[in-house]
């Protein structure tokens, strides 16, 4: 059976560092990049971290294609063992950033999106894929409330039943980290319709990203993958 095994890396490592810019990349510092890419993911700096994987795995492309002098073969190997060593966060890394990089370009597209709902400065729209029976729904307003008492709602899973409606039950069976986690909800049709669909379990993998550099804060909630 295969062990994996972890270590804390303090939060000012990447300071220590100084891998913070993508411009700073290297083959001479590539276990420092990988070490910055985890205390950002780790603190939720997904984008930050994708960004930085990215050029580092386009300059290790850049050098495989070009013929190299012995001592820069080495550091290319060295460099790819590390890589290698870090692939299944790196995965993750990958996984969750394309995800968020693709809900923003749902949001922000018009294709296909019909609008059903402009009240009381809530706008809805639906659309049903090509070939799909299910339809997506997207819901665009202003929560006016402070933005901590809004990320406590969505914090407390414990509490969704109390106020998500056909909810009956809701906890967290995962708690990956401070941001990352994975919940159970079950939720219960109301009268007539519970005559013909039953009651429903729903698994969700949710997980926060600091965009603030983008003054963007990201909350997702997705079915998990066998990836993830």
């Amino acid at each position: 059976e295969e062990e994996h095994t972890s270590c804390e890396i303090p939060r000012d490592a990447i300071d220590v560092c100084g891998v913070q810019d993508p411009d700073d990349v290297s083959l001479d510092n590539v276990k420092e990049v990988l070490d910055s890419i985890k205390v950002l993911f780790e603190e939720d700096k997904t984008i930050k971290a994708y960004r930085l994987w990215k050029k580092l795995e386009g300059l290790v492309g850049q050098y495989e294609e070009a013929p190299q002098e012995q001592e820069l073969s080495d550091k290319l190997m060295n460099a790819k063992e590390l890589i290698t060593e870090s692939m299944f966060m790196l995965n993750q890394v990958t996984m969750e950033a394309e995800s968020v990089f693709a809900l923003l370009e749902e949001l922000d597209s018009e294709e296909g999106w019909e609008l059903a709902k402009d009240e009381a400065g809530i706008r809805t729209w639906f659309k049903q894929p090509e070939g799909s029976p299910t339809y997506h729904i997207k819901i665009q307003g202003t929560i006016k409330s402070p933005i901590f008492d809004v990320l406590a709602l969505v914090n407390e899973v414990d509490l969704y039943q109390k106020w998500i409606p056909t909810c009956d039950l809701s906890k967290a069976v995962l708690n990956i980290s401070k941001f990352k986690r994975m919940i159970q909800l079950c939720m219960t049709p109301p009268s007539p319709v519970n005559w013909v669909v039953s009651r429903r379990e729903l698994m969700l993998y949710g997980y926060g990203v600091d965009m603030m550099e983008d003054n963007k804060m990201i909350a997702m909630a997705k079915s998990p993958s066998p990836g993830e």
